[in-house]
């Protein structure tokens, strides 16, 4: 993939360096940096949003036996905290019913001419079979690199399972950061939403969510759905946040009631995102 810093730094006054793939209308196309315009233009969201997820790029995969000494390296998308009585109920259903779906690994490093492998998706099967006594796991190998790994965790374990809204923001963030570095600079959530076909609004209300209970130090698994604190806009004075999250914890208060707590306690104020409070996505 090329550079595309060079265009933000020769470019800095170009008027279509924000655009996005659904607001781009092709008119910088006689710019002669336009195959590095960091503004994903038409043939950015070729090159990114569809070419790199097609197997030619990354060859096709290949469904293996793996011992499971192999898996080792840490897959830090991967926020699900499994325990050890969730190890051990997985540990029984695989002796049950056996292993039903391959886990999905990506070759890393090599040691003592073996090769090392990284989990991407089966986290859980993987503890499992390690405590029910298992030598090797069915697995789809593939290379891919940290933007497509993290993409197709959160994708995958989205469709298989009901994940935790937080488990989902920070899916999110991983995503953000793996693609933030494939470009070279700060992609947009238009570009995130595509990726993970969802809304613009779907990514911001899960990102903003997050830094919200992080903000107050609520621990995961307090709320039990991010939609529950939409009503909040950035520019609440954080002591009503404050008071209005205990409501939302003490008392479960609905998304209706906590709308009538926002209107009742700010005057009802067309307060926008990005307010007093700083809070940025």
């Amino acid at each position: 993939m090329k550079d595309f810093r060079k265009c933000r730094q020769d470019c800095i006054s170009c008027s279509y360096q924000e655009l996005v793939p659904d607001t781009c209308d092709g008119a910088c196309s006689s710019c002669e940096s336009v195959d590095q315009c960091p503004c994903c233009n038409r043939k950015l969201r070729e090159e990114l949003l569809e070419g790199d997820m097609t197997t030619d790029r990354y060859g096709e995969p290949q469904e293996v036996d793996i011992e499971i000494s192999q898996i080792s390296y840490p897959a830090p998308w991967q926020r699900r905290s499994i325990s050890n009585g969730l190890a051990r109920e997985m540990a029984k259903d695989l002796r049950e019913n056996g292993q039903l779906r391959p886990i999905k690994l990506r070759p890393r490093a090599s040691k003592n001419g073996k090769t090392l492998y990284q989990p991407v998706d089966g986290h859980a099967r993987i503890r499992g079979a390690r405590y029910a006594g298992w030598a090797t796991i069915r697995a789809v190998v593939k290379q891919m690199d940290d933007y497509r790994a993290s993409v197709e965790y959160l994708l995958d374990n989205m469709a298989e399972r009901d994940m935790p809204w937080e488990e989902v923001a920070l899916g999110i963030l991983a995503v953000e950061k793996a693609l933030t570095k494939k470009l070279g600079h700060r992609c947009h959530s238009r570009v995130l939403a595509r990726v993970l076909g969802r809304s613009k609004d779907w990514v911001n209300d899960h990102k903003r969510a997050l830094r919200m209970i992080q903000d107050h130090e609520i621990p995961r698994g307090t709320i039990s759905h991010h939609k529950l604190l939409r009503p909040l806009t950035d520019g609440i004075p954080f002591p009503i946040e404050e008071t209005i999250l205990q409501g939302i914890i003490n008392e479960k208060w609905t998304v209706q009631r906590v709308r009538e707590e926002v209107m009742r306690r700010c005057g009802g104020e067309a307060l926008q995102p990005g307010g007093a409070t700083g809070r940025t996505l």
